[in-house]
């Protein structure tokens, strides 16, 4: 997906202040760069885009502090214990500062804290609503590491600045001579990785770093920290993105509904609905009608059969009974009877064998006192299993029962 990168400028309520901007198209490369006033923006709006709004170093501060156990991320006492803990850190007052957490926040563990203006924030997130702009996440230009450090300069060669990131924060220093003494004199700061520099000023960074500098550009470095896991939308300015969010889309559904530029995509859903409704209805209708001739068919195959049901109510249940009663017109015995059943137990046990109780429900036949032993039973099962018959064994109990689909009938 596109990404549209935006740095609010110091004054972003003005109408006159430029906004710089950075498109990508896949997340690694700048495709487009550029600034425009608020007015402008609107020329840069897209569905196919998502917003993403960096944080300029200059306006961030990084702090430590460990929260106690018991405060949720999302809990309202959260800004509270916050305001406490950073209070002496802090060089503004803390009601006038918007803070966010690190990923994957834990408590009794030293965490990282952003802070930075909250009115100046706020007003940059409202100018880009203004200009119908979501933002998708808010990220810093550059942010604490765990373990590497990394060295960027930037600026010009008459005010280049030393940019340190890494486990000990963000850290900004004039580059020049003594602060590069200082920065060598602390261990933390200390790497072998190659370092970063503006093209305007990677000649004096290779020289005073004494370190291998790879160009990065001010686009590509926001293209980088796009990717960022941080969110700095927390607290009030995530409440406040997710009703803009909803808002936006139900703005789009309106303008779905009653917008002249989607009324052919209106009629093509409204044609595509009635059709599968239609359809479903002609199928629903096809199936009816196939389930009313089966019952016909079933009931006229009853009358003909059995002419003396004068009265149809249930098919195939008032033909089983025709032929139950046929059956026993003509002597002749059912699978299921109880009389098939009894007589096909009695040549399947072993002679001699005593029933304590003999207990016949619905084509079903339990009979208690059958002691067969372990070795003996499959044997047994496989003889009934050849006279038509299912058995099973529960303690001394035995129930038999016709096989499913076995419809022999005895004399």
């Amino acid at each position: 997906m596109t990404t549209l990168i935006f740095c609010p400028p110091p004054q972003p309520e003005s109408p006159d202040a430029r906004w710089h901007y950075v498109i990508t198209h896949d997340g690694l490369s700048v495709a487009e760069e550029g600034t425009a006033s608020v007015s402008d923006l609107a020329a840069y709006r897209s569905p196919d885009f998502s917003v993403v709004v960096l944080v300029p170093a200059k306006f961030l501060s990084w702090h430590r502090a460990q929260l106690p156990q018991g405060v949720a991320l999302n809990s309202v006492r959260m800004r509270a214990v916050l305001e406490g803990l950073l209070e002496e850190q802090l060089l503004d007052e803390p009601a006038s500062l918007h803070f966010a957490l690190s990923p994957g926040f834990q408590a009794n563990t030293p965490q990282w804290v952003a802070a930075c203006d909250k009115r100046w924030l706020a007003q940059g997130i409202k100018a880009l609503e203004t200009a119908s702009f979501t933002p998708r996440k808010i990220v810093p230009e550059w942010e604490p590491t765990s373990h590497e450090v990394h060295w960027h300069v930037s600026g010009t060669p008459a005010h280049a600045q030393l940019t340190v990131q890494g486990p000990e924060g963000v850290n900004h220093f004039p580059l020049t001579p003594d602060a590069m003494a200082m920065v060598r004199s602390t261990p933390a700061l200390i790497t072998d990785i190659p370092a970063t520099a503006e093209p305007l000023v990677s000649d004096l960074a290779a020289q005073l770093l004494a370190h291998t500098v790879t160009p990065l550009t001010v686009a590509a470095r926001w293209v980088l920290a796009s990717r960022s896991a941080w969110n700095l939308a927390q607290f009030e300015l995530a409440s406040s993105t997710r009703l803009r969010l909803q808002k936006r889309v139900q703005e789009g559904w309106r303008d779905w509904l009653h917008a002249p530029r989607w009324r052919a995509t209106r009629w093509g859903a409204a044609v595509l609905l009635g059709t599968n409704l239609l359809g479903l209805n002609v199928m629903a209708w096809q199936e009816k009608r196939q389930l009313e001739q089966a019952s016909a068919e079933v009931r006229s195959m009853l009358s003909r059969s059995f002419p003396e049901v004068k009265v149809v109510v249930d098919a195939p249940l008032q033909m089983e009974r025709e032929v139950r009663l046929l059956e026993l017109a003509t002597g002749v015995r059912s699978a299921d009877s109880l009389e098939a059943m009894l007589d096909v137990l009695s040549g399947t046990l072993a002679p001699g064998s005593v029933l304590q109780s003999v207990d016949y429900s619905a084509g079903e036949l339990r009979v208690k006192g059958v002691e067969v032993a372990p070795a003996e039973s499959a044997a047994l099962m496989a003889r009934l299993q050849g006279r038509g018959y299912a058995g099973k064994a529960q303690g001394n109990t035995l129930v038999v029962q016709p096989r499913p689909g076995d419809s022999r009938s005895q004399r």
